[in-house]
């Protein structure tokens, strides 16, 4: 997947960002050599006139600058149309991708799923927190294959906390049933983002922000492409 603070300005289609995670531009922590994508108001003019090449300030996340990933694991509306295997597995790996990206850039990362962890038999829970990576990898790892519970009881519970620092990434392959109303609702009451992995949505495709193909065979390819 590529850099996913810039991913969330679609840097891909080269469009402007619609939203994007907090940063705190005070708590400056050094600097780095420019990449493509970086802002232009974040390059240090100083390390360009000393040293002739393109340098860009780096910033701490804020202490807000948290994310919980809700990935929705439930393929199906009903339990009883059963699985998709390959599709959970993509799944699994857009979330751990995603994680490992946003870790990777100074976030703290959490996850939470209504994927069934093995042995426990109970969801996936992990809170936002500094060092999570390795945590939030081994509890993907650790999901079986097997209908989960709605991903409604997911957005309910999170939408009922009153006071949440952490933005939202949602991952999920459907809008069915009360998922699209319940990501609608929990973006127009907290910074949400959304992953939508699978075929064209038939609803909810104005709460879709990028979209991981169905058939993306993420063995063959080096990185995840987000449309």
């Amino acid at each position: 997947m590529p850099d996913l603070a810039l991913a969330l300005g679609r840097p891909l289609v080269a469009e402007a960002a619609r939203r994007s995670f907090v940063r705190d531009p005070a708590n400056l922590v050094g600097v780095r050599p420019y990449r493509a994508g970086d802002p232009v108001k974040a390059i240090n003019w100083r390390a360009l006139a000393r040293t002739g090449v393109l340098h860009t300030n780096e910033f701490e996340p804020s202490v807000t600058a948290a994310v919980r990933i809700l990935l929705n694991m439930r393929v199906y509306e009903y339990g009883w149309q059963g699985i998709d295997p390959d599709l959970m597995e993509l799944l699994c790996v857009v979330a751990a991708s995603a994680a490992a990206t946003l870790s990777d850039e100074g976030f703290a990362v959490g996850l939470r799923s209504n994927g069934l962890v093995a042995l426990a038999r109970e969801p996936l829970d992990i809170e936002p927190a500094p060092g999570t990576l390795a945590e939030i990898l081994d509890g993907l790892a650790r999901l079986i294959v097997f209908p989960p519970p709605p991903f409604e009881s997911v957005l309910l519970s999170e939408l009922a906390q009153a006071e949440r620092p952490a933005e939202y990434l949602v991952v999920t392959p459907t809008f069915a049933g009360q998922v699209g109303g319940l990501v609608a609702e929990l973006r127009a009451s907290r910074s949400t983002h959304v992953i939508y992995v699978g075929d064209e949505p038939e609803d909810g495709a104005a709460l879709v922000d990028w979209r991981v193909p169905r058939s993306f065979d993420w063995r063959a390819n080096g990185a995840l492409a987000l449309a």
